[in-house]
């Protein structure tokens, strides 16, 4: 992805001085929705998720084909209490099995709802803000998703991510275990 082609998302484009590695976008004025859908197919190497709720079928239909790539690594994080949704399930159903896939679904170390709305593609480019991924939280609600193109920054999200990874992957296992 050419950082620079994110511009022809932003209304107006983004003016001279802007910071050259910070894309930000509003909802609903600026096409949020195709700026996060070029991040995502952009990827090639990784994908870090965080979601506290998946909605949009564009964006799982490019997880999902990221996912089918043994050369792409995809970590996802989901809320418990959004995972049993209607698209979330099918998107949980559909990484089974995918390889070089892992996903967790539980709760935050402090065992409160995950309400990151984050991606981290190829360890470079980090995506956050309140956008929830869904037509009314990329196109109709007062939203912010912010991209930057950050290694220090990508490396931060990573590592954040990939603790809350683990604290969710331990919250599954203990659920997993039957007492006798």
């Amino acid at each position: 992805m050419l950082f620079d082609d994110l511009a022809q998302f932003k209304t107006g484009g983004f003016p001279p001085h802007y910071p050259a590695n910070v894309r930000r976008f509003y909802s609903p004025q600026d096409q949020v929705h195709q700026a996060i859908k070029a991040l995502l197919n952009s990827a090639t190497v990784s994908l870090y998720i965080s979601m506290y709720g998946e909605d949009d079928p564009e964006l799982t239909s490019i997880i999902v084909q990221k996912a089918g790539d043994a050369n792409i690594f995809v970590q996802i994080n989901l809320d418990k209490t959004q995972a049993g949704g209607s698209a979330e399930v099918p998107l949980v159903k559909q990484l089974e099995g995918c390889p070089s896939t892992r996903v967790a679904v539980g709760m935050s170390a402090a065992h409160k709802i995950n309400h990151l709305k984050m991606a981290v593609v190829d360890e470079l480019y980090s995506l956050s803000g309140s956008t929830n991924w869904s037509a009314d939280g990329e196109s109709k609600q007062n939203n912010e998703a912010s991209i930057h193109m950050d290694a220090a920054i990508a490396g931060e999200a990573i590592r954040v991510l990939s603790i809350e990874h683990q604290v969710m992957l331990q919250q599954m296992a203990a659920c997993a275990v039957k007492p006798a």
